[in-house]
């Protein structure tokens, strides 16, 4: 005797829609999070190439500059925290608790970076592993986590280069792509993508 099984995508309840409210209030923030820190790297570069190049106090200390490397740099990297949280909380799953308390984590480490340079990883380290998860049940295109887990590990290789007074010339600007790929995942929850599926 025949049987035929029939594979019916069953939406999970659990999942909220990246539609709403509060998934378009954490795209905007990734947005503008990624905008204000690509706008600080392009003024740090800019910096860099003037003639004499800058050093890394005067630029701090020029009255434009310095304050697009506040407001861009600083600002932005603590709505990129404010956005990683929303990632766990909005658009996470809710029956997954251990990626709303990676998410929430990473969040509060990124503010405690402010004063302890120490743990500046803990923020992007945990918005890799929420943009790894979230990709993993269909709540972000795997294209851009893979895009922004490649970004990070490429601007920490330059970062570490920078420390050791060493340099990949123009392949520096790998560092460009890191908030590019935060503006890439606002741009994507603004289109609205489906909740996890599973089959039955």
């Amino acid at each position: 005797m025949d049987r035929t099984f029939n594979l019916n995508t069953v939406t999970d309840p659990a999942a909220p829609p990246t539609r709403g409210a509060g998934a378009r209030i954490v795209a905007l923030l990734a947005v503008l999070g990624g905008a204000g820190i690509l706008t600080a790297i392009v003024a740090f570069f800019g910096a860099l190439l003037a003639s004499p190049p800058q050093t890394w106090a005067g630029l701090w200390s020029d009255p434009v500059l310095g304050v697009v490397m506040l407001v861009g740099g600083t600002g932005g990297f603590l709505v990129l925290c404010v956005a990683l949280a929303g990632l766990g909380f909005v658009v996470g799953p809710k029956r997954d608790p251990r990626i709303v308390g990676v998410a929430a984590l990473g969040a509060i480490g990124g503010f405690i970076a402010l004063w302890f340079p120490a743990v500046m990883l803990a923020m992007p380290i945990a918005a890799l592993i929420v943009a790894i998860h979230l990709a993993r049940v269909g709540r972000l295109p795997k294209s851009i986590a893979v895009f922004h887990v490649t970004a990070l590990l490429g601007s920490i290789l330059v970062v570490g280069l920078w420390a050791q007074n060493a340099s990949l010339g123009w392949g520096d600007l790998i560092v460009l792509l890191y908030p590019v790929s935060w503006i890439a995942i606002g741009l994507a929850l603004f289109r609205g993508l489906p909740t996890s599926a599973s089959t039955a």
